[in-house]
């Protein structure tokens, strides 16, 4: 193995003659540990070096993009202590900031909480507006609701008490 700065260990395996089966190319270890694990971050960040426009003859380095393992709780022996997310985090007008997380259970967040897919249920939450369109607006799209069973419905919900609206427009 390779040791790397801050006490990563990286390592290459194989499984010798076949090529079936799983085989951990790179393996990234954080080797610390305490009675207080969770939220503990192992990173793989990228970084790009800028063009200083003051003509300064160093070039500074910045973060682009991070990719994040993250424990949820406290490790220990037991397996079922061990729960862990995945996020990838961009730079934007120079503040890195979470973009994408695929939690324990299996949700996918886009944007930290604006468009959820719970991983058990697959139901998809969106704060904000649909839009269903074409690229460029010519082709017809659609919202379908389908079901195995005996029924599917749509809802609609404005407010308490208020009424929900239902506004379609067409054709010729």
């Amino acid at each position: 193995g390779v040791v790397m700065k801050n006490g990563a260990v990286i390592t290459e395996s194989a499984t010798g003659t076949t090529a079936k089966g799983e085989v951990d190319m790179v393996r990234i270890i954080n080797t610390g540990h305490d009675a207080d694990m969770d939220e503990t971050i192992t990173n793989i960040k990228f970084r790009q070096t800028y063009h200083d426009l003051t003509g300064a003859e160093e070039h500074e380095v910045s973060d682009m993009v991070k990719i994040s393992a993250v424990t949820e709780s406290d490790w220990t022996q037991r397996e079922e202590s061990r729960s862990a997310y995945f996020k990838v985090s961009v730079v934007n007008s120079g503040v890195m900031e979470e973009r994408l997380r695929l939690t324990a259970e299996g949700d996918m967040l886009l944007n930290t909480d604006s468009f959820i897919v719970d991983g058990p249920t697959g139901d998809t939450l969106i704060h904000g507006n649909l839009l269903v369109t074409s690229r460029d607006g010519t082709d017809e799209r659609e919202i379908a609701i389908t079901s195995s069973a005996n029924t599917a419905g749509l809802r609609i919900e404005a407010g308490d008490s208020a009424a929900g609206t239902i506004l379609v427009k067409g054709g010729e």
